[in-house]
């Protein structure tokens, strides 16, 4: 059967982190993007966001995508929301690697949800034999942000996408980043053997969103399903697509975030697209 798992947070019910204007948008889009693609009743598509959108619904959801899968189904994950930065250690407490990790609502620097653990949830996923693709529209550095526009004045207005970060976990950043023989890892490297990798933009990036057609979207996510719309059918096309309407449009992100992905690879059945709408379960 083929799976659609989507799930992001846009309000993260902190005061001292800012909410993310796009993302709910952007998870409706994605949802019915990917459903023009099948024959009706023929993609399942589940999604969380906001309060929902846990650590233990993330892994709920990777499961649901592996249970049952087989070869010859497409099956997606797309996330859109925060993403933060940590470094692992060794047993004996040295620093490891510069490694990543997604921003669910219930986010515990003690309980990550790292690219190590996601590699193993996509490892269970690959095994099935099903064609898996992952879609992350997030930040992947502690000092990254996004900027806004503000509809109502000529000027962009900068919200800072970053969450606090204890100093410790600061200091061991600064430490590996400034270290060219540390060991680092390229965003959600874990996952590359096992699925078609396609992210918003670099370690060393910005990822913005952006006022677009009368709403506030994700720069990428924008880009990326108007050119699944253009029947865009393999990773490859679908990031120099991105690039170039993140270019020819204006975008602010066009000097500083570059898509890409790991791979050449096929993202969706070639048949005529459908319409659909799909809405998400938003939680209490």
């Amino acid at each position: 059967m083929n799976k659609a798992f989507i799930c992001g947070v846009s309000k993260y019910d902190r005061a001292d982190w800012s909410d993310l204007w796009g993302v709910d948008t952007d998870l409706e889009v994605w949802a019915s993007t990917l459903n023009r693609f099948f024959p009706d009743g023929e993609l399942q598509i589940t999604g969380v966001i906001d309060r929902s959108c846990t650590r233990q619904a993330i892994l709920d959801g990777l499961g649901w995508l592996a249970d049952g899968s087989q070869q010859g189904d497409w099956v997606y994950f797309v996330f859109g929301g925060h993403g933060a930065q940590f470094v692992s250690k060794n047993l004996d407490g040295t620093p490891r690697k510069l490694q990543e990790t997604l921003v669910p609502y219930d986010f515990s620097w003690e309980r990550l949800l790292s690219d190590e653990e996601l590699g193993r949830q996509f490892a269970s996923i690959s095994t099935t034999g099903a064609t898996l693709t992952a879609i992350f529209d997030c930040c992947h550095a502690g000092g990254m942000d996004r900027a806004i526009p503000d509809p109502r004045y000529p000027v962009v207005v900068e919200y800072p996408r970053e969450i606090p970060v204890p100093e410790e976990i600061a200091a061991l950043i600064a430490q590996m980043q400034a270290d060219p023989h540390a060991a680092k890892s390229t965003f959600f490297s874990a996952l590359s053997p096992f699925s078609t990798t396609i992210y918003a933009c670099a370690a060393d990036e910005k990822a913005w969103d952006t006022w677009a057609n009368g709403e506030f979207r994700g720069v990428f996510s924008f880009a990326a399903c108007q050119a699944l719309e253009e029947d865009v059918a393999d990773s490859e096309m679908l990031i120099s697509k991105a690039r170039s309407t993140i270019f020819e449009r204006g975008f602010k992100g066009a000097k500083s975030q570059n898509p890409s992905t790991n791979r050449r690879a096929d993202i969706r059945p070639q048949i005529e697209p459908l319409t659909s709408k799909v809405f998400l379960d938003v939680g209490e």
